[in-house]
């Protein structure tokens, strides 16, 4: 059976990528104010970013749904716990937050 080409580099980059979101640092205080949360879920990405500046500019959609990956986003979640947002409000956010995050990181 042949593997099309573009499933193939799907899976090479679910490959490359996910150890990455796997591994991020997730420093999130369940306590602290929202403000101070959504700042740690930002600054992680940051980190990642700035480590691996290719990551910023892959497209969101095409992301593969791996462990690392869903870690990631129940981690950015999790930052806006308890503040009775609509979830598309809090998604809507997260693309913000991860939109300004990789366009600073691509300027340096």
């Amino acid at each position: 059976m042949l593997v099309p080409e573009a499933f193939r580099q799907h899976l090479q980059a679910a490959a490359q990528e996910d150890p990455l979101f796997l591994g991020m640092p997730r420093s999130v205080d369940p306590m602290a104010p929202w403000r101070e949360r959504v700042t740690a879920v930002a600054e992680s990405n940051r980190v990642l970013y700035l480590a691996h500046p290719w990551v910023a500019a892959l497209p969101a959609t095409r992301l593969p749904l791996g462990p690392g990956l869903i870690a990631k986003y129940e981690h950015e979640l999790s930052a806006f716990d308890g503040l009775g947002l609509p979830d598309l409000d809090v998604d809507a956010a997260l693309i913000a937050e991860r939109a300004g995050q990789a366009d600073r990181a691509a300027r340096g």
